[in-house]
C-alpha cells in the first residue's frame, strides 16, 4: 500500500460524498487529525479500521489499498473479509517469524555458552586440566601427571609426563573470555626427556616463550633479549618450566633469545 496514493484516494472519495474530515472521523470514531494524516500520507489506517473506512467511502478494501476504483464490480464485501484476513494472517506470520528467529538465536547462544563452559576448565582441577590437554593422539591421558605448573600474566603452563614415556609435554592455557574464572587449552608441544624444549605462543606466536624440560642434566641455560644475555639456573630435580613474556612485542624469533 502506497500511503500517499491511498491518502489521495481517501480524500477524493470523502469530497465526492460531501464529507468533511471531521464528519469522516466521527463516523469512524477517530480524530480528524488521524484522517488528515491518512490523506497527506503521513500515516496509514490501522488494520482494524480498513473495513469500516471502506464501507463509509463506498469502496472495497482492495480499492482502498490500491488507491483507486476497480474497473469491474467483481470485488464485494466477501473479498473485503478475505483481504483483511490475509493481512491479519500476514501480520501474525511476521510476528511468528520474529519469535522463531529470537527463539533460534536463544538456542544458539545457550548452546554456545554451554559449549564454552564445558570446553573450559577449573584452573585448580588437575583431572580437568589433563583431560583438556587432549592426549588422544598419544594413546590417551591414562597415567599422565602434571609435574610442574607456572603462571605469568594471563598464561598458565603445565608440564606433563606419562609414566614410561620418553617425552615430556607442555600445554598452555589462558582465561576464557566469557567465564573468566575458567581457562581454555590453546595448544602445546612435546620434547624428548633430557632435552630443553622451547614453545612460542601468544600474540602472533611471538610474545611468549616457554622453556621447558624434564631430567635436564646441565646446571643452567642462557637466553638473550634486547642484547642482554641472562643465565637461568636449573634446579637439582632437572625440571624446567620458565615463561618469558615480551610485553613490547619485539621478539623476532625464539632462536634470537634462546641459547
Amino acid at each position: 500500500m502506497d500511503n500517499k496514493h491511498t491518502g489521495d484516494f481517501i480524500c477524493a472519495r470523502r469530497k465526492e460524498l460531501n464529507l468533511s474530515q471531521k464528519d469522516l472521523a466521527e463516523k469512524l470514531n477517530v480524530t480528524d487529525k488521524a484522517v488528515s494524516k491518512w490523506e497527506t500520507g503521513r500515516s496509514a489506517p490501522n488494520i482494524s479500521i480498513l473495513e469500516p473506512l471502506a464501507e463509509v467511502l463506498g469502496v472495497t478494501v482492495a480499492e482502498l489499498l490500491k488507491g483507486e476504483k476497480a474497473k469491474n464490480e467483481s470485488l464485494n464485501n466477501t473479498s473485503n473479509e478475505i483481504i483483511v484476513e490475509i493481512i491479519k494472517k500476514s501480520k501474525k506470520s511476521f510476528f511468528t517469524g520474529i519469535v522463531s528467529v529470537l527463539l533460534l538465536l536463544t538456542i544458539i547462544l545457550c548452546s554456545y555458552y554451554s559449549y564454552r563452559f564445558f570446553y573450559s576448565v577449573n584452573p585448580n582441577d588437575i583431572e580437568q586440566i589433563i583431560e583438556a590437554a587432549d592426549f588422544s593422539s598419544i594413546d590417551g591421558d591414562e597415567n599422565m601427571e602434571i609435574i610442574k605448573s607456572a603462571r605469568k600474566g594471563e598464561y598458565y603452563c603445565f608440564l606433563m609426563k606419562k609414566e614410561g614415556s620418553n617425552e615430556v609435554h607442555l600445554r598452555y592455557f589462558s582465561p576464557d573470555k566469557i567465564f573468566e574464572e575458567r581457562i581454555i587449552c590453546w595448544g602445546g608441544t612435546s620434547a624428548d626427556i633430557s632435552e630443553l624444549g622451547v614453545y612460542c605462543f601468544g600474540m602472533n606466536c611471538l610474545n611468549v616463550n616457554a622453556i621447558f624440560g624434564y631430567n635436564i642434566e646441565q646446571n643452567e641455560y642462557r637466553y638473550s633479549y634486547k642484547g642482554v644475555t641472562c643465565v637461568k639456573p636449573i634446579e637439582d630435580d632437572g625440571i624446567v618450566l620458565d615463561l618469558l613474556i615480551d610485553y613490547d612485542n619485539t621478539f623476532s624469533h625464539v632462536s634470537f633469545i634462546y641459547e
